[in-house]
């Protein structure tokens, strides 16, 4: 995930910049690079970071996830789900001065693995919920921490 006009957002007064963090991990001999969260910034400064949670609700909303893997668990069953097509929007609406946000997101996966305790029909009927759920967890995680940031990086005003 990267901002192709990083710049402009860093000399913004309105909408946050944001930038990768990469963490190197050891994998038996080698170091290999991992995106670790998402690092926040308000003008010319650092403000804060983001989770891979709050990051991935951002993604959800801004750009498109295909490919990265999401884990469900319920009472149930457990999901791997790669996440195949994704389509983010967000309209801001404002009545009687206060503002308001409406995200539609609109998401496919594909089913990666999965253990379940119950009926094969009941463990997708729960296992579909759960997927919803998280993506709507994942972008109010990501409103949350840009609330608490005083950071728009979603671009809502």
């Amino acid at each position: 995930m990267v901002e192709s006009n990083i710049i402009s957002k860093l000399a913004s007064k309105r909408q946050a910049a944001i930038a990768p963090i990469i963490e190197t991990e050891k994998i038996g001999d080698k170091k290999t690079p991992r995106l670790s969260g998402t690092a926040v910034f308000s003008g010319d400064k650092m403000v804060g970071e983001m989770t891979k949670q709050e990051t991935r609700g951002y993604v959800w909303v801004k750009q498109d996830p295909s490919g990265s893997i999401m884990n469900i668990s319920t009472d149930k069953a457990r999901a791997n789900i790669e996440i195949a097509d994704s389509k983010g929007r967000m309209k801001v609406l404002t009545k009687n001065g206060e503002v308001k946000i409406k995200i539609y997101v609109s998401a496919s996966g594909l089913v990666t693995g999965m253990e379940n305790t119950q009926s094969f029909d009941g463990a997708i009927s729960d296992v579909e919920g759960a997927f919803a759920s998280g993506v709507k967890n994942e972008i109010y995680a990501c409103i949350k921490k840009s609330r608490n940031l005083k950071a728009d990086v979603l671009g809502i005003e």
